[in-house]
């Protein structure tokens, strides 16, 4: 279902499991690289990135470390998650996304 061609199914992966268990545990990082770098048709749904995050946020799948150790990641969408540990972030790792060479990252950050 990671890999599913439709945002909308990973979209639910990513919400988590219904209904919530008192504690719900982190998907491993592939799996999350996964949910992040996925195209739907062979074109990027950006927005859709954007949801995928706020559900793996929300459903606490996505752990503060996680996004934080992929500030330096090779795929935009997923060196843009470390925008959201941003207090954790040294100053030239901020600069360092608020420079970076994708136009989606900078505008996150």
């Amino acid at each position: 279902m990671v890999r599913d061609p439709h945002a909308l199914v990973r979209s639910g992966v990513a919400g988590g499991p219904r209904p919530r268990p008192r504690q719900v545990l982190p998907l491993p990082d592939d799996v999350l690289i996964a949910l992040l770098t996925a195209e739907d048709g062979g074109e990027r749904v950006l927005l859709m990135v954007g949801e995928i995050v706020q559900e793996l946020v929300f459903s606490h799948q996505m752990p503060p470390s996680f996004r934080y150790r992929m500030r330096g990641h090779e795929h935009p969408a997923v060196r843009a998650t470390a925008t959201g540990v941003w207090d954790r972030l040294t100053a030239e790792e901020r600069q360092a996304l608020l420079t970076d060479p994708h136009p989606d990252v900078r505008e996150t950050a």
